[in-house]
């Protein structure tokens, strides 16, 4: 027999996000930065956002820890927004990884490669991608205890913010939405 789900604020949820900027407003996600990930509070075309910088050797990634009551189910699909800057001719591109059961994934499957990957056309606006995460574990497997993360291969890339939704069959995946 299953245990109940967890008791907290995001167990009938259909959704969890984090705005970014200095500082970050959690609703079931926290941004977290590791040697690999580190962030600062910067502004882009107005508005607030997180820019990433470079980690100890160069890497690029944006990690997150989404809330215990929101992931309770041992697998789940869902469905990540990422809501970027496009900067000026920057070009570039970025997707997510997430921990899954997938054991051919990078460390048993705390890597998954989503299918989506955004190339960055340098339009200097603001824009959303869509990323599916089929069969998420989520029981931070990746660094600083993260469930995610951006994985960027970008010279500059910005957030302004990052929700999850419980997936909703749609088929919409990888897809720019402005």
């Amino acid at each position: 027999m299953a245990p109940p789900p967890p008791v907290g604020p995001f167990a009938g949820a259909s959704s969890v996000a984090v705005e970014l900027g200095g500082p970050n407003r959690e609703r079931g996600i926290k941004q977290v930065d590791h040697e690999d990930g580190r962030t600062a509070p910067a502004v882009a075309a107005g508005r607030p956002c997180r820019e990433l910088r470079p980690g100890v050797r160069g890497e690029r990634y944006l990690y997150f820890q989404v809330d215990d009551s929101f992931k309770w189910a041992r697998t789940i699909d869902l469905v990540a927004e990422v809501e970027y800057f496009d900067s000026d001719g920057q070009g570039g591109s970025f997707t997510v990884q997430y921990d899954s059961h997938d054991p051919s994934a990078t460390l048993d499957g705390a890597y998954k490669d989503c299918a989506e990957r955004i190339s960055l056309a340098g339009t200097g606006t603001w824009k959303t991608a869509r990323f599916a995460l089929h069969q998420a574990r989520l029981e931070g497997s990746q660094n600083a205890g993260a469930d995610f993360r951006i994985a960027v291969a970008a010279p500059e890339f910005r957030v302004g913010k990052v929700a999850v939704r419980r997936a909703d069959g749609s088929g919409k995946k990888g897809i720019l939405l402005r």
